[in-house]
């Protein structure tokens, strides 16, 4: 499961679902704190959050 798909459970079931989260989610994934991310993946879960 990816980051945009653990955001949208988080979502479904009432949870803070914020870019915040979102980019936390991301970090966990990949092992890095969510300011490591880098800015294209960012700008990719930003997109995301418009859909």
């Amino acid at each position: 499961m990816g980051s945009e798909q653990a955001w949208l459970k988080l979502k479904k079931i009432g949870r803070s679902a914020c870019v915040n989260r979102l980019l936390a989610l991301e970090g966990a994934i990949k092992g890095v704190h969510k300011s490591l991310i880098d800015e294209q993946r960012k700008m990719e879960l930003k997109n995301f959050l418009k859909l």
